[in-house]
């Protein structure tokens, strides 16, 4: 029998498995949110079935697939909390990666992709935000320099933070000036904002619901509506919409049928529950 010549073990050893060296002294807590991590890759960026653990210091992803794509995996942020974060696009290789290192990367690369995208598209950047985005850059610069000491896993937790700073500021920045393009076309937005009614206002209310909603949702519950079966009440939605069509609010209706079960009618459970049966009652009161 032939031996298998060492770039088949390399290939087999490394088929769908990631590695990462963590920081030492991670919390408990903080290293079993870690087991939430994921892969995801193609071109939807889906995630693969993976496998996390944690072993040796290191997180081992693998998955039953043979490709590069980027780590999903929720890491605590300075000064936000925890937050799901990705990295850019990894191989799979034997020599593992610096996590934190690798978060700061995929952070950057998406506020700098995004940031060039809305600016390709009109969007304009104060010097502010401009010199932000650049701190941030610099930040991870810094610690990729510092590798492999661990002031460079350091630095990259900084980068991280400063690329969450630097992506608030652009997204706050892209719908202020979105809105100010659309209210030259627009004085009074068109767009529907509803809120959810179960009944009318209380007169204290109303002004308030009028002067923050354009339109409401009235879900019709079965269960008030028909509370006896084959005795249909309608009152209470009536009133509804009569009171929603003198606010001028546009309205939306449903769900007619609301599967959680909080809404349907407490005959209902008594019934025969053949699909055929219940689909009769359903397609009857809808």
């Amino acid at each position: 029998m032939s031996r298998p010549d060492q770039p088949d073990i390399v290939k087999q050893a490394t088929m769908g498995t990631m590695l990462f060296h963590l920081p030492p002294g991670l919390p408990d807590d903080v290293l079993a949110e870690l087991e939430r991590a994921s892969v995801a890759g193609g071109q939807e960026g889906m995630p693969y079935p993976s496998q996390a653990i944690i072993d040796d210091h290191q997180l081992i992803v693998h998955r039953r697939v043979e490709e590069s794509g980027a780590l999903h995996t929720p890491w605590q942020v300075n000064g936000v909390g925890r937050l799901m974060l990705s990295t850019a696009t990894l191989m799979e290789r034997l020599t593992p990666y610096y996590l934190p290192i690798e978060l700061a990367r995929g952070t950057i690369n998406n506020l700098r992709s995004q940031t060039a995208d809305w600016v390709m598209g009109g969007l304009l950047l104060t010097e502010s935000l401009s010199q932000k985005i650049r701190d941030a850059t610099l930040r991870f610069g810094k610690a990729v320099a510092q590798l492999p000491a661990l002031e460079a896993l350091t630095e990259a937790d900084t980068a991280i933070s400063f690329g969450m700073a630097a992506a608030e500021k652009l997204v706050e920045a892209y719908i202020e000036q979105v809105y100010q393009v659309r209210h030259l076309r627009q004085s009074r937005l068109e767009t529907w904002l509803a809120c959810g009614l179960a009944a009318s206002p209380s007169d204290e209310l109303a002004g308030d619901f009028q002067r923050a909603f354009n339109a409401a949702q009235l879900q019709f519950s079965w269960g008030r509506i028909e509370a006896t079966e084959g005795q249909r009440d309608w009152h209470e939605a009536d009133a509804l919409v009569e009171w929603c069509d003198r606010q001028n609010l546009s309205l939306i209706g449903g769900p007619l049928i609301d599967f959680t079960g909080r809404n349907l009618p407490d005959w209902l459970w008594e019934k025969d529950r053949d699909l055929l049966s219940l689909s009769g009652y359903l397609t009857d009161f809808t």
